[in-house]
């Protein structure tokens, strides 16, 4: 079985990233620079305050956002502090310190912000602060997802004290899976006795799945075309090790023997990729959506493509054995795509072999654990 995790994330925010709402020159007195000048800063290591996903018509927690003067000389006086932005009244201004406060430079101030989405989607609103500091007004990118409460929805269930990781993910249609690692079979990777990761005792792969379906199309010309859908949790360390537990959503596309430049439609569960073959007549794509580094927002992963966990479909036998989606050493045929495109096809100029121009599979291989 090829490891889903060897290669680098992509579209992850990086943990280090930190936000300068605001950037300035050293201020200098002829040639002698005399430190930094007031900087007005967020005390976050993400560039956007992320509220997650709520039913509309509910109320998020409260989110404190810390505000402070990145400087190291001088003052920064704050003015006003308000919501704006194309869905401003989705989110609340619950309290604030930072209207009228100067901030030296080991000053801070907060902002209570609370989210209350008004209809279904993504929505986008900002933190305008207005202050003496260059560059004013300065904006904090607040973001949220409304869901309709009368279906079931995506979310992720609790952290595992004894892993790390959440007890369970749902997809859109109120399945919930937990991390498969009992069984040698039927999952990808397997653990004997209780998976643990803690200072006293680790107990777990380097990398597990709460769900993974591939898809191999034979060829009269170079390997199979891969397809690799996955819900997969691993460490930002080659092993296991405490705190640094991540989840990511994955689609993964690999092809070789192609026509270098030309371009392939791929159709798979959850869409259509239009992709143009390199230099080397290959196409190698991987999308992982979450979190790329610790501390882990595990609902990042939410966000990938992979929103409904796809399983054997039962009208074709054998069934898929109790208590999970399917068995990911047998091919079967699938169900759960909300596109109805419950197969792996690849269009394009020789993609078979010469003059054979579309691929296609309706065969997966499934592995999913129901959550108990």
């Amino acid at each position: 079985m090829q490891s889903l995790k060897d290669t680098p994330y992509t579209n992850l925010r990086n943990k280090t990233l930190r936000l300068f709402v605001a950037l300035f020159a050293l201020a200098t007195f002829g040639t002698a620079a005399l430190g930094q000048a007031p900087t007005l800063t967020l005390r976050s290591n993400f560039s956007l305050i992320d509220f997650g996903r709520f039913n509309t018509g509910t109320l998020s927690p409260n989110t404190v956002i810390t505000i402070n003067n990145g400087g190291t000389t001088g003052t920064v006086t704050i003015t006003n502090v308000t919501i704006t932005g194309t869905n401003a009244a989705d989110y609340t201004l619950v309290s604030t310190t930072c209207i009228n406060a100067t901030l030296t430079t080991v000053g801070t101030c907060t902002a209570t912000v609370r989210f209350n989405p008004l209809a279904v989607g993504f929505r986008r609103a900002n933190l305008t602060v207005t202050d003496t500091a260059a560059g004013s007004q300065h904006l904090v990118p607040l973001r949220g997802v409304g869901l309709n409460p009368s279906i079931p929805n995506e979310a992720v269930g609790p952290i595992d004290p004894r892993t790390g990781f959440p007890l369970w993910h749902q997809d859109e249609q109120g399945r919930k899976l937990q991390l498969c690692l009992n069984s040698a079979t039927l999952c990808l990777t397997s653990v004997a006795g209780a998976p643990s990761v803690t200072t006293a005792l680790i107990n777990f792969p380097g990398e597990a799945f709460y769900w993974s379906a591939e898809a191999e199309i034979p060829r009269n010309v170079g390997d199979d075309a891969l397809l690799v859908l996955a819900k997969e949790a691993a460490f930002t360390t080659e092993d296991a090790a405490v705190g640094e537990q991540i989840v990511f959503d994955r689609i993964r596309v690999r092809i070789d023997a192609l026509t270098p430049g030309a371009t392939y439609t791929i159709t798979h569960p959850f869409g259509v990729m239009t992709v143009v073959a390199d230099a080397d007549g290959e196409i190698n794509t991987t999308t992982d959506v979450g979190c790329g580094g610790s501390p882990c927002d595990f609902r990042m992963s939410m966000n990938g493509g992979n929103n409904v966990f796809l399983r054997w479909d039962p009208a074709f036998l054998p069934a898929a054995p109790a208590g999970y989606l399917g068995d990911p050493t047998v091919p079967h045929r699938v169900t759960g795509s909300p596109l109805s495109t419950n197969l792996f096809k690849v269009d394009g100029p020789n993609v078979g072999g010469p003059g054979v121009n579309s691929i296609q599979t309706l065969f997966f291989t499934v592995s999913g654990r129901i959550f108990q």
